[in-house]
């Protein structure tokens, strides 16, 4: 016979956004943002920003501060490595580490993470 398992939804909530469940995620936002040391064109440093919010869970969020930023992501995958280097898996996950040698389709060579590879290459057959 199969046990019954009961879900404590409410207190499953309760855990999710409590102070120490915020602080461990606080301290992974900490060492993504700390593992990010890129610069702009203009060899200022781009600041990494932590945000700390809670929804039906606490989280945060780690954001390259610059218009470059987002650029800078999708090219280089900073934020992706400092991920996976701090031991967090997400959308790249540990694969994030691995860069791959990839051809334009213009014939140019570079370097990629999986991700990337995939962005650029969606929806070609």
């Amino acid at each position: 016979m199969a046990a019954r398992l009961r879900l404590d939804h409410a207190g499953i909530e309760e855990m999710l956004k409590s102070a120490q469940v915020a602080g461990v995620i606080d301290d992974a936002a900490a060492a993504v943002a700390s593992g990010v040391s890129e610069t702009a064109r203009d060899g200022q440093a781009i600041p990494v920003k932590v945000d700390s919010y809670t929804t039906d869970r606490a989280a945060a969020g780690v954001t390259m501060a610059h218009p470059a930023g987002l650029g800078i992501e999708a090219k280089r995958g900073s934020l992706s490595r400092a991920a996976a280097a701090a031991g967090l898996e997400g959308s790249a996950g540990a694969e994030a580490s691995q860069l791959l040698d990839y051809v334009t389709a213009s014939g140019r060579r570079r370097k990629a993470t999986r991700a990337q590879v995939d962005n650029w290459t969606r929806g070609r057959s």
